[in-house]
């Protein structure tokens, strides 16, 4: 039987594949453009989840400053006698800190300036972190500032860690 197409060929001849021999390694060619494309995707999926680290790890220290900013002000409103008087006025988490005054747990409470102290102290301990309170952001810093008509500004700072696309490096910012 002769191999040759007459020119009278039906299309279902004309389609017919080529012999093996003359597809030697299309196939490993299809895999490996396979594999870079698939390479490259995986590498953008991994971009990806680390860049969402990143955002979620900067939304929970947001989360954190903004508890601890409503700690201060119910604690403040709940003293809101020794508030007004200015017992808050001017705290700063890294100056002077008031020590435990040790009230809580005794017997007769607390009085309104005690309080106060208190307050100040478990507010500074939670953002510095002690042995008994952890560190919830990093290198932070509190002030209460005492504005007109005896409205406060609650203040919190902390450094916080980003990539500057720029410089292709970390950048710690404020």
């Amino acid at each position: 039987m002769s191999s040759k197409l007459s020119p009278y060929a039906s299309s279902a001849q004309l389609l017919q594949p080529l012999s093996p021999k003359h597809q030697g390694g299309f196939t490993l060619i299809e895999i490996l453009v396979a594999i870079v494309i698939l390479s490259i995707g995986l590498l953008g999926v991994a971009s990806l989840q680390v860049q969402g680290l990143r955002n979620n790890q900067s939304a929970y220290l947001r989360s954190q400053a903004s508890l601890l900013v409503y700690d201060m002000a119910d604690r403040m409103r709940t003293n809101a006698d020794e508030a007004i008087a200015g017992a808050y006025d001017g705290f700063d988490s890294l100056g002077t800190v008031p020590s435990d005054p040790g009230c809580i747990n005794s017997i007769n409470g607390c009085s309104e300036a005690r309080l106060a102290d208190n307050d100040l102290f478990e507010w500074a301990q939670r953002l510095n972190g002690t042995d008994e309170s952890a560190i919830l952001l990093p290198d932070a810093r509190g002030r209460i500032i005492r504005g007109d008509n005896n409205l406060f500004t609650i203040e919190i700072s902390w450094n916080e860690t980003q990539w500057d696309d720029e410089t292709q490096s970390n950048q710690v910012s404020n």
